[in-house]
């Protein structure tokens, strides 16, 4: 039988409010919940990067004093710190973390960077000479204007890609490979040479004074300027390298090979020459006052203006070689040759000239006071009518037309 319906009580009513009014609080409150847990972890998570970070910078800060303080800041946390300008000369920064570090213009010079993190720093116009890099990180590095000199590679080879002006005093460079290396001003005084590799290097206005060059290769090298005073250069190879206005006085280049060199202008006083190969080589306008040139090789050397007074160059061979306008006073000639010899307005006053052979040298307004011309070759000479006689004997006799 169907029953009939009937209106809900006033306590069926409550009850059944109650309970709804109960069901939404509970989903209201779990939703609640969540929010605020979310929040609560979002302040959390931000609290603990905060207190992280106020902590690596603080670290950071600590570690920069330390630095700077005692130069050693071993594995030391350096995450983009300020060390632009900072004088680390020595620095000991192994396996430190300079990852992002601001070092342009920074003095490392010797400094220990092995096994430390560089990437993405700046070392712009750094000094890393002589620094010890063996191992580090350096991708994306800034070394544009670094000083790389001496200094050691994370593959643990040298350097010496920029040299320029840096002070390599007494430095060791035992068999150290400068090829094309940019030495320019640089100062290799009593540097260990030993053994290294010079070829095509930039030496211009470089200190090489007294150094130990004696069998390096030093062809198509860039000397010029350069201060090689008493090196030892024996045996040498300078072949088409440039020594342009190069003190080279009391230089020893005994058999060293000088072909194609450019000497214009060097300074090679009482410089040791002998046996030189000089072939082809430019001495326009050097001074080689003193010089010993014997059993030099002089073909096809221009020599137009050089400075030999007191020059040795007794047998040497001068054949064709343009001397004119070239000061000879006093030197030694005997038994030289020069026939066919360019001798324009060359002063040979007071020059040795025993068993020489002038035959077909052209004599054009040469100076021949007080020349002992008797026991020399003057077969077919040229122009001796023009050239300045005062005291100077010949085989025929004692002319002095010149004198004033």
């Amino acid at each position: 039988m169907r029953t009939g319906w009937k209106p809900l009580s006033n306590e069926t009513k409550r009850g059944d409010s109650v309970e709804l009014s109960l069901f939404l609080f509970l989903v209201i409150t779990k939703e609640m919940k969540k929010k605020i847990i979310k929040v609560f972890l979002f302040f959390l998570t931000f609290g603990l990067v905060v207190l992280m970070f106020g902590s690596a910078s603080g670290q950071q800060a600590r570690n920069i004093i330390k630095l700077k303080k005692t130069g050693n800041c071993k594995k030391c946390f350096l995450l983009k710190a300020d060390l632009k300008k900072a004088t680390l000369q020595g620095a000991i920064l192994e396996g430190a973390n300079l990852k992002f570090g601001d070092l342009k213009r920074a003095n490392l010079s010797e400094a220990d960077l092995r096994n430390a993190n560089l990437r993405n720093a700046n070392l712009r116009n750094a000094n890393l000479m002589g620094a010890d890099m063996t191992g580090a990180y350096l991708e994306n590095i800034k070394l544009g204007g670094a000083i790389l000199c001496h200094t050691i590679m994370p593959d643990g080879k040298r350097i010496y890609s920029n040299c320029k002006n840096v002070n390599l005093t007494k430095v060791d460079l035992k068999f150290a490979n400068l090829k094309e290396a940019n030495l320019e001003g640089a100062n290799l005084e009593g540097a260990n040479l030993e053994g290294a590799v010079l070829k095509f290097a930039n030496l211009k206005f470089a200190n090489l004074e007294g150094a130990n060059l004696r069998n390096r290769n030093l062809s198509q090298a860039n000397l010029r300027g350069a201060n090689l005073t008493d090196a030892n250069l024996k045996g040498a190879n300078l072949v088409f390298s440039i020594l342009i206005l190069a003190k080279l006085n009391r230089i020893d280049l005994k058999g060293a090979d000088l072909s194609r060199a450019n000497l214009s202008g060097a300074y090679l006083d009482q410089a040791n020459l002998q046996g030189t190969n000089l072939k082809g080589a430019n001495l326009q306008g050097a001074s080689l006052k003193g010089a010993n040139l014997k059993g030099a090789n002089l073909n096809q050397v221009n020599m137009r203006g050089v400075n030999l007074t007191r020059a040795d160059l007794a047998g040497v061979d001068l054949s064709e070689v343009d001397l004119n306008g070239s000061n000879l006073k006093k030197a030694n000639l005997d038994r030289a040759k020069l026939n066919r010899a360019n001798l324009t307005r060359v002063d040979l006053t007071e020059a040795h000239l025993k068993d020489a052979d002038l035959n077909e040298a052209d004599l054009s307004g040469a100076y021949l006071n007080r020349t002992n011309l008797t026991e020399t070759n003057m077969k077919n000479i040229r122009n001796l009518d023009s050239a300045i006689k005062c005291k100077t004997i010949f085989s025929w006799g004692e002319d002095n037309s010149g004198c004033e």
